[in-house]
């Protein structure tokens, strides 16, 4: 099962989105704080975190480059009760995969996940493409006795 990490201060918008992310089928975890959130990533290592840019103990924005730092394969979802143009070019440049406003609309929250599922399996038929050509393409199998070509098997 897909796990997702909620990591907001908001107690009763977890809960909602626990429900909603049950009942679609995933593993939903939740820490109302920053501290508590990124030990959770750490130790659950989520598939995808949504991530409140305000909380308690630390800014969202220092969370998230610290997510991003350990966590390099997880997505993140920054969420924000304040459409703030810099913040959202920040969420960005630090990492984040998307942002959504609160109150949250489950149905635009889905579509988002959706999208970062479709990325990982092409990201996964990718990896294993690379491996099947870095295996199938090497230096003896290719023919050729050009003075170009002998220049390309040295390197």
């Amino acid at each position: 099962m897909r796990k997702i990490l909620i990591i907001d201060d908001d107690p009763a918008e977890i809960t909602r989105l626990e429900v909603y992310l049950r009942e679609k089928g995933f593993e939903p975890l939740s820490a109302l704080n920053g501290t508590e959130g990124l030990q959770k990533a750490e130790s659950e290592a989520p598939e995808i975190i949504l991530l409140d840019r305000l909380l308690p103990d630390i800014d969202g924005l220092s969370l998230l480059g610290r997510i991003k730092r350990t966590l390099t394969d997880s997505y993140v979802i920054m969420i924000t009760a304040h459409q703030d143009m810099e913040f959202i070019i920040q969420a960005m440049h630090l990492g984040a995969y998307e942002y959504l406003p609160k109150p949250i609309c489950l149905d635009e929250l889905f579509i988002i996940i959706e999208k970062i599922m479709e990325n990982q399996a092409l990201n996964k038929k990718l990896a294993h493409l690379l491996t099947s050509v870095a295996q199938d393409y090497k230096v003896n199998n290719i023919i050729g006795n050009s003075r170009s070509m002998e220049q390309i098997f040295k390197t």
